[in-house]
């Protein structure tokens, strides 16, 4: 269940989505995800308010887009992305491509999103599969081997293939909806891949803060056993946990409040206990940790001022999120734009 906040921390996750899945023909063109948001506001008002208060106490809980400053430096902007392709999502080009074009420099997680194919596959040998002679076989009954083909059939990829990877990176290659997928295999680029080709259209230099491989060994160093559980409980559950999770993020990204997928996920620890056990596993590492490296390494660009850093919109709420972070280092952040 938690794991698709990944796709709003990694950029290094639409790669993988694209490479690892099959024939996009096979895939369904649509998805049919709920607001699950709203679903708890109708029919359970308790749980609802408890999320409501959870997010409240979020530091910085609401802005995708934030303007920085600092006396005698240009200023700078911070827009908190999600890696998808979805239009509504993408509406926000119209706002912020008038600022990037007149940027000094554009700081993203990573600046290559687009590797060619050979780099692809060497990738997911690299990192997303298991040493030769090993399968997820080993540590599955049959009934769960079973199970899982299933799901990882609806994704376009084979159970004889698919169980030869790492269950985290088998998890997050799944927690994007197979219907969302279709886009990145046709070809259609992610948000921040969008922001990358206008900077170049522009002539505005591209910055990465992380390479590919920081972000894949990072994801690497979490516990299979402990990711794999939560694969399977989030196969249990069914499809449309997925989607109804991929929609409802896409919602809060457009209404500029996408901590409440933090607070969301709060409500719903008890329901999906082996996904929490997953998300507490990387907290540190994948999130506190990364937003504290990506801060230090772009300190210096934003002290020469005029840059626009885009990163995953989850980096930037909360006590240790981007926003506090360039506050603490003496810069003010105000809203942009609306978002």
């Amino acid at each position: 269940m938690d794991l698709f906040r990944l796709s709003a921390l990694f950029a290094a996750l639409s790669i993988l989505a694209a490479a690892l899945s099959g024939n996009a023909a096979a895939q369904p063109a649509a998805c049919a995800g709920a607001d699950m948001v709203e679903k708890m506001r109708r029919d359970n008002p308790d749980r609802y308010q408890a999320m409501l208060d959870h997010f409240a106490a979020i530091e910085n809980n609401e802005g995708i887009f934030w303007q920085i400053e600092k006396p005698g430096v240009k200023p700078s902007y911070l827009f908190g992305t999600a890696h998808v392709t979805d239009q509504r999502v993408l509406d926000h080009l119209q706002i912020v491509e008038p600022v990037l074009k007149n940027a000094r420099a554009l700081i993203v997680e990573i600046a290559d999103l687009n590797p060619n194919m050979s780099r692809q596959m060497a990738i997911v040998q690299q990192y997303g599969m298991l040493p030769a002679g090993e399968t997820l076989d080993d540590r599955l009954s049959e009934t769960e081997q079973k199970l899982l083909g299933e799901a990882t059939a609806r994704h376009g990829m084979p159970w004889f293939s698919a169980r030869r990877m790492r269950a985290t990176f088998l998890s997050l290659t799944m927690s994007i909806p197979a219907c969302a997928k279709v886009a990145m295999m046709r070809g259609e680029k992610v948000l921040d891949a969008r922001l990358i080709g206008y900077a170049q259209e522009n002539n505005v230099p591209v910055i990465g803060l992380e390479t590919l491989d920081e972000q894949l060994s990072l994801i690497n160093s979490l516990d299979e056993g402990t990711q794999l559980a939560a694969l399977l409980e989030g196969v249990r559950a069914g499809s449309q946990l997925t989607e109804d999770m991929y929609e409802t993020t896409i919602r809060m990204h457009q209404r500029g409040r996408i901590a409440m997928m933090l607070s969301l996920s709060e409500q719903m620890k008890a329901d999906y206990p082996a996904a929490s056990k997953a998300m507490e596993s990387f907290e540190g590492p994948v999130i506190n940790e990364r937003n504290i490296r990506m801060q230090q390494r772009a300190l210096g660009e934003l002290e020469k001022g005029g840059v626009f850093i885009a990163v995953g919109a989850l980096h930037l709420p909360g006590s240790t999120g981007l926003v506090k972070l360039f506050a603490d280092a003496g810069y003010s952040l105000t809203r942009a734009g609306g978002l």
